[in-house]
């Protein structure tokens, strides 16, 4: 019954040790302080951890290999020999392990109580038995327990030692045995597991741990003994604890495993023995590869890593040996092993043919390999292991294939040659203009806005040649788009305000003139820029990235702009703008023009409305599944199709009457001289009848012909008139009249009868 009570109260006392847990930290009392959080591990402790673990890295190999050796040795013969040559000379974090610790504070507080009040329950091996086994079965973590007492000091035993295990040979049921039996713990100095536990206990300031505890129990059935106060030393914190190094168990459990020990005392606060906890290591897998060490401490301050859960030895990050052209991939679930990793190709790397099927490198190979290379023996080391570097472009390749796509310079260079031949035209009609700008057919266009228009052809020309690149940078894509859509609001801003005018002039219903003069237009036009100007520098400003990577249909990769909400906005803008020149047109298409340039504006503006429209339909089918070579020479055609056309719609017909003009042998300074000064100065030509006469045989026949009319119906009045006149004149007036019909039958030559200004003026000779 005793022992039941016993019992009852250590189960009450994890129990508490759970509800503690659950609580939080602030119920673990000061014992929460030492549990590693993100926040409390400030940047120079990071330094140093780093520099220790450089430090220790040698050491960290040797344990590797001792692992790897001892592993072996299991393998082949089932057996362990001694302690001296598997104790691994290293520490590592066992912060996930504090909720089992806790455990084996309480329970060493337990003993020590029991042994000042109920000696008797302590010193039952049954009691014990049940101690231990309950230990195991606290956590699935722990592989076994052990109550180890100092030497006569359990009944009349030397040694005592009870150990509870999980056995493999028993399918993972619990063993219970004593351990001293056939081994002497006390005088072995291989034990670390009780050589320097004890050692730091007898070290101890019992002092400091005393606390004093107030009881009243029972007298009887119906009354209490008066109260007492108990002074014993109590255990709170895990320092007060030890934990070994990483050893390789030869007695009980033939496994890898660390060890947590707490010390229990007598009634005379001296060392009475240790209660333990073995944490297995063969569960836990041994990290090698290259991560965070503050993610586990990061999952332990967030509550996101349970207390049950198996955690990754940090210490060894970093000791894997996979070349540059590899990362380290870690192997979970292998246990405590060295090489539990696979050397994976990075990317821009492919695994060459000769690795076979796997296409990655074993990690315990790997480990193997270079122990040979530093014992000097042959090895593949030096000359495998390694992935080969991908084609030039390729992030990610399975073999030597190109991963860019090859730009055809060849053509390219043609477009640029022809784009550059554009650009000379453009700056010879520039001279032509600024040459003739005083002849009547660049004078009646605007020459300042002739010019203007062909300033933004080169514009577009040059926004072209920004795309030769093959694979463009971003500032190429930025002064591409400047260049382009600032040409385009110079050239069809123009066109749309040269027809504005037009119309405005055309359908004015005042009896005041109406004067658009150049100004004006400038000033609208300035308009237009600005509001292109304001959407390229908020575009230029807030696009991240002016550039991507796209995929042909053959999957290879090539840079080109990107495409964003300004391109679709510039888009509506240039429509917009077309749109409104399109509906000038239709108000001025009965409106008479000089050499019939607005006909030829239309043209332009019809032209660069259905190129827009089409090839934007075009980009849009066919952005995802082409190749850079392809939306070059759309690109060009595109830039000719709006730029060079309208070119060739303005300024072809004027070069033709300038030089049917100057065939004529007509200059403008002859023309200028036959004329008279104006009051202000500038000049004016002597008739327009008598200007298109001499640019223009075709009406210069038409006006004869209706002067000709004229002298012939003024004639004809005259003879009505005058009907005194003699009959006599009247045969003499038939052959005159017979001599002035043309083949049409009208009176051509009426000169001697009506020598009127017109047919004076037509007989004369220029």
């Amino acid at each position: 019954m005793i022992i039941n009570l016993v019992i009852f109260a250590l189960l009450q006392a994890v129990s508490s040790v759970e509800a503690n847990r659950m609580d939080g930290p602030a119920a673990m009392g000061s014992n929460s302080s030492i549990k590693p959080t993100l926040s409390n591990i400030s940047p120079r402790s990071k330094r140093v951890r780093k520099n220790l673990q450089e430090n220790n890295f040698k050491s960290l190999i040797e344990a590797l290999q001792r692992v790897q050796r001892i592993q072996k040795q299991m393998d082949e013969y089932s057996e362990c020999k001694a302690n001296d040559s598997i104790v691994l000379g290293i520490k590592f974090d066992i912060s996930g392990w504090e909720h089992e610790a806790s455990l084996v504070l309480e329970v060493a507080n337990l003993l020590t109580s029991l042994w000042r009040n109920t000696k008797s329950i302590v010193q039952s091996d049954t009691f014990l038995y049940t101690v231990v086994r309950s230990n195991v079965l606290f956590s699935k973590s722990v592989y076994g327990s052990v109550i180890c007492f100092e030497r006569n000091h359990y009944k009349d035993y030397e040694r005592f030692c009870p150990y509870a295990y999980r056995d493999k040979k028993l399918n993972g049921h619990i063993h219970i045995m004593d351990i001293s039996v056939g081994h002497d713990y006390l005088t072995d100095n291989d034990t670390i597991w009780w050589r320097e536990p004890r050692v730091k206990a007898k070290n101890m300031q019992v002092k400091k741990l005393f606390m004093t505890e107030y009881q009243t129990t029972r007298f009887n059935a119906t009354a209490a003994n008066s109260m007492v106060n108990l002074t014993l030393p109590v255990l709170q914190h895990m320092e007060q604890g030890f934990w070994t190094r990483p050893y390789f168990d030869c007695f009980g459990g033939k496994s890898w495993m660390v060890t947590y020990l707490a010390p229990f005392f007598n009634e005379t606060n001296n060392f009475l023995g240790v209660v333990s906890i073995d944490v297995a290591l063969n569960d836990v897998d041994i990290d090698q590869c290259d991560r965070d060490d503050t993610d586990t401490a990061k999952g332990f301050a967030n509550n996101t890593v349970h207390f049950n859960e198996h955690v990754k030895l940090k210490d060894f990050l970093g000791t894997h040996r996979c070349k540059a052209s590899t990362k380290c991939v870690k192997i979970p679930n292998q246990g405590f092993k060295r090489g539990s990793y696979w050397c994976a190709c990075r990317k821009g790397y492919y695994f060459p043919p000769s690795s076979g099927p796997e296409k990655r490198f074993n990690g315990s190979i790997i480990e193997t390999e270079f122990d040979k290379k530093l014992k000097g023996l042959q090895n593949d080391y030096d000359d495998n292991f390694e992935c080969i570097k991908c084609s030039e472009g390729c992030t990610e390749c399975t073999d030597d294939k190109p991963c860019r796509y090859s730009i055809l310079h060849g053509p390219r260079f043609l477009l640029v040659i022809i784009d550059g031949v554009a650009v000379l035209m453009a700056l010879g009609f520039v001279v032509l203009v600024i040459l003739n700008r005083d002849v009547k057919v660049f004078q009646s266009s605007s020459p300042l806005f002739l010019i203007i228009i062909l300033i933004g052809a080169i514009f577009m020309y040059i926004a072209f040649a920004f795309l030769f690149p093959g694979h463009p940078t971003a500032m190429n894509c930025i002064l591409f788009q400047w260049f382009h859509y600032l040409g385009f609001a110079l050239v069809y801003g123009s066109l749309a305000l040269k027809t504005w005018r037009v119309s405005t002039t055309f359908r004015v219903r005042s009896a005041h003139k109406v004067e658009v003069t150049d100004m004006i237009l400038l000033r609208h036009l300035a308009v237009i820029l600005v509001i292109y100007i304001i959407l390229l520098l908020v575009w230029t400003v807030t696009n991240s990235s002016h550039i991507k990577f796209a995929n042909t249909v053959s999957d290879l990769i090539y840079v080109r702009c990107s495409t964003s909400w300004f391109d679709y906005t510039v888009l509506l803008g240039n429509i917009l703008l077309l749109i409104f020149a399109l509906w000038l047109c239709y108000r001025v298409r009965k409106a008479p023009s000089a050499y019939s340039e607005n006909r030829f504006i239309s043209w332009a503006i019809y032209n660069a409305m259905f190129v827009i429209c089409f090839f934007a339909i075009l980009r849009g089918l066919t952005e995802e599944s082409t190749n850079p070579d392809i939306i070059y020479a759309v690109e060009f055609v595109f830039v000719h199709m709006i730029s060079t056309v309208m070119l060739l719609l303005i300024f072809i017909p004027k070069c033709i009457i300038i030089r049917k003009v100057k065939r004529q042998g007509i200059s403008a300074t002859f023309t200028n001289t036959k004329g008279h000064h104006s009051s202000n100065g500038s000049h004016l030509y002597v008739s327009d009848t008598g200007a298109i006469e001499r640019e223009n045989e075709d009406l210069k026949a038409e006006v004869k012909r209706l002067s000709s009319k004229v002298a012939y119906l003024q004639g004809r009045m005259m003879r009505d008139r005058n009907k005194h006149i003699k009959a006599s004149g009247t045969t003499t007036w038939k052959r005159d009249r017979s001599n002035t019909k043309d083949d049409d039958g009208e009176p051509v030559d009426l000169c001697k009868v009506s020598p009127s200004p017109v047919s004076r003026f037509l007989s004369s000779h220029v």
